[in-house]
């Protein structure tokens, strides 16, 4: 006899596990609202069979999805921005977030997390015009990421006897310095002169109250996650030596990542026209126009393009500062593209969501469609940028 494939789904717990490990939720801009925005009553345990894409959720976007008996929907956009108040049915915010919830459909949103990440929408805008140029070309962050090492937020230095560094690194690793990667107990000693003078409270271990004392003493490092600071200090007073510990904490500063970021500096490889680059933009994006502005109004084939500061969506405080022949973003106001031609910058405006939505089919769909193991994805129909010519 014949039998019927069920589809088998993912829970929502699994599903937004595997999104943040996509789209790592750190990456977003501080002002954003990303993750999950609207869990049903059933939480993490909420059978996931079908998952839609969209770029914007609008009411007809809400409606597509009913239809398609999706149990959660991805948008780019967060449909939750500024804060509610209240939940009724008086704006379409809050009309789609009541429909979502009546009908156990969850919300999740990636945006600026997906822009920053490595295989993000600002990659794909990067590898789409570096295929331009048949010279190696390069890409890099406009605005990189500010990425802190794992277990290792500060460094804690220690001055001690010689005779007791080893024991305090153990009282300290065990609870949880020197953790770097896949190794423990990393530290650094290094010998030195420590000098101290007691007064007549003072009770010192090495020499006498009221003379000036020199000490060969260790200088022990050793990295340490700020959720474990406390205990770590703790573990150092127990067993240092002295009745008064010397050491200094200090704040370790964020690594600029080479690889993620807001926006790309693309670098072609050998120089390409703008009319080139206008032409495969709009089959990039899938649109019949976009707007151009040049320096002194010069025609678009008779300007070579060797650099590209690129942003999906609003780009003005990404790129308006950085240094190249050619801006491309959704949007910039009006006195920001005068800046930019003035100081012989040209620009392709797409239209804020155009920058945006082709990713989520050339690229997402398909991610998630291995991803997601049992999961139908989709990629709405109704989606699209409210602006067009006429």
């Amino acid at each position: 006899k014949g039998m019927s494939l069920r589809t088998i789904g993912m829970n929502l717990g699994q599903v937004v596990s595997k999104l943040k490990e996509i789209f790592p939720l750190h990456l977003a801009e501080k002002w954003d609202n990303v993750g999950l925005l609207v869990e049903p009553s059933s939480g993490s345990l909420l059978e996931i069979k079908k998952v839609m894409l969209t770029n914007d959720l609008t009411e007809g976007v809400m409606e597509e999805a009913l239809n398609l008996g999706v149990n959660m929907i991805l948008s780019y956009h967060p449909p939750i921005f500024a804060p509610l108040k209240q939940l009724t049915t008086r704006s379409d915010k809050q009309r789609i977030l009541v429909k979502a919830i009546e009908n156990k459909i969850a919300i999740y949103s990636p945006h600026t997390s997906c822009d920053a990440v490595e295989g993000g929408v600002n990659d794909w805008i990067s590898h789409g015009l570096m295929s331009l140029s048949s010279s190696p070309s390069s890409s890099s962050p406009a605005q990189p990421s500010e990425e802190t090492n794992a277990n290792a937020t500060h460094k804690i230095i220690v001055f001690t006897p010689a005779s007791h560094t080893i024991q305090i690194r153990e009282a300290m690793a065990k609870e949880g310095a020197g953790v770097i990667g896949n190794y423990t107990h990393c530290s650094y000693t290094s010998r030195g002169v420590g000098s101290f003078l007691g007064n007549s409270s003072s009770a010192p271990v090495v020499g006498s109250k009221g003379v000036l004392e020199s000490v060969e003493e260790d200088r022990l490092e050793m990295v340490v996650d700020k959720k474990n600071l406390a205990a770590v200090i703790s573990a150092l007073h127990k067993v240092h030596p002295y009745e008064k510990p010397a050491y200094d904490i200090n704040e370790l500063a964020a690594i600029p990542s080479a690889t993620r970021g807001m926006g790309r500096i693309i670098s072609l490889g050998v120089p390409v026209s703008l009319s080139d680059i206008i032409a495969r933009v709009k089959i990039l994006f899938n649109i019949p126009y976009v707007k151009v502005a040049t320096p002194n109004f010069v025609a678009p084939s008779d300007i070579k393009v060797k650099t590209i500061a690129s942003c999906a969506g609003a780009g003005q405080t990404v790129i308006s500062h950085i240094s190249a022949d050619l801006y491309l973003t959704g949007e910039l106001r009006h006195h920001e593209i005068l800046e930019a031609t003035a100081k012989g910058v040209s620009v392709i405006l797409c239209d804020h969501s155009n920058t945006e939505r082709g990713y989520l089919s050339s690229v997402l769909q398909p991610k998630l469609s291995s991803e997601l193991a049992g999961v139908a994805v989709v990629v709405s129909q109704t989606d699209r940028d409210p602006l067009y010519v006429v």
